[in-house]
C-alpha cells in the first residue's frame, strides 16, 4: 500500500504552494498600488503643468501658486497631493527635438514634477512589501506645458461700407426706421 506512505506529501506541498500564491497576491498588490499612484502623479503633473502655463502671464509665486492650487485638487495614494515650488521650472520648449530647457526667466513652457509622498519624496508605502524590509518606493512623474499666446483682433466696421444693401433678404431700411 503505497498510497498509505505518501499521503502526508500532498498536505505539506499544498501548505507550501498556499504560502507561495499569498506571497504573489502580495506582491500584485503592491504593484497595483504602485502603478496606481504613478498613474495618478501624472494627472498631478498633467494639470499642474497645464494651469502654470495657463497663467505664465503672472509673477512666479502667483503661477507657482495656481500650480499648487491644481496639485491639490488631485489625491495621489489616498492624500491630497503637494507640490514643492523647486520642481516648478520655467523653460524653453524645442518642439523640433522634444526637449525642454529649464532657465531662470519665464520662457514659453513650464515643466512640473509631482512626486509621491510629497515635496519630501518618501515614496508609496508598501502594505505587504514590509515582510520583505521594503517600506515604500519612490515615484516620480513630469509634464512639460507650452504656453499658447492668443492673438485676437477686433476689426469694428464704423464707415457702413462692409453693409450689404444688395441682398434683397436684407432690410435695413425698416431697421434703421425703427430705431431712428
Amino acid at each position: 500500500h503505497r498510497n498509505s506512505q505518501r499521503r502526508g506529501a500532498v498536505l505539506v506541498m499544498t501548505a507550501l504552494f498556499i504560502v507561495v500564491l499569498l506571497g504573489l497576491v502580495a506582491f500584485a498588490i503592491d504593484l497595483g498600488r504602485v502603478m496606481l499612484a504613478r498613474t495618478q502623479l501624472q494627472v498631478v503633473a498633467d494639470a499642474s503643468a497645464m494651469a502654470a502655463a495657463a497663467n505664465m502671464g503672472l509673477p512666479r509665486g502667483e503661477m507657482e501658486a495656481v500650480a499648487q492650487e491644481f496639485a491639490g485638487y488631485h489625491k495621489v495614494g489616498g492624500e491630497a497631493a503637494v507640490l514643492d515650488p523647486a520642481d516648478i521650472e520655467y523653460g524653453t520648449w524645442d518642439a523640433d527635438t522634444r526637449t525642454f530647457t529649464p532657465s531662470s526667466k519665464p520662457g514659453n513652457a513650464v515643466r512640473v514634477t509631482a512626486k509621491a509622498g510629497g515635496p519630501d519624496n518618501s515614496g508609496i508605502p508598501m502594505v505587504f512589501g514590509r515582510l520583505l524590509n521594503v517600506l515604500s518606493i519612490k515615484q516620480q512623474a513630469s509634464a512639460v506645458a507650452m504656453a499658447n499666446p492668443r492673438d485676437i483682433a477686433f476689426v469694428i466696421d464704423l464707415s457702413g461700407s462692409m453693409n450689404d444693401d444688395t441682398e434683397t433678404c436684407w432690410a435695413t431700411e425698416t431697421i434703421n426706421k425703427l430705431f431712428a
